[in-house]
């Protein structure tokens, strides 16, 4: 196993372990949308060593993005939308969780 390998391995690792946390069978069905994650983190690191925007050598104030610079703009809003997904995963499943102060409340209503 390579080093990079490894580095994947240990992120998919700990983002399993953040989602398990909260609910076991939530894992399972989020587990496609972590190995995305996971592939994207990586994608990003190697985008960020292309340079984002041309600049115009005849005239130093014109600049324009790159393909590089769109498809990072692009794959770092994806990227946001599947931690909002897991977030938001998580969030909803802990709140379904009651406590015996709920259950109070709810058998007085």
């Amino acid at each position: 196993m390579t080093a990079k390998e490894k580095k994947e391995n240990k992120r998919f690792t700990e983002l399993c372990a953040i989602v398990k946390e909260s609910n076991e069978s939530l894992l399972k069905l989020l587990l496609p949308t972590i190995e995305l994650i996971v592939n994207i983190e990586n994608q990003l690191k190697e985008l960020e060593k292309i340079p984002h925007y041309a600049v115009n050598p005849k005239n130093k104030n014109q600049s324009k993005i790159t393909g590089a610079g769109k498809f990072y703009k692009d794959l770092s809003q994806m990227y946001d939308n599947k931690i909002r997904i897991i977030q938001k995963a998580i969030s909803n499943c802990d709140s379904e969780t009651q406590d015996s102060f709920d259950d109070w409340i709810n058998s007085r209503l």
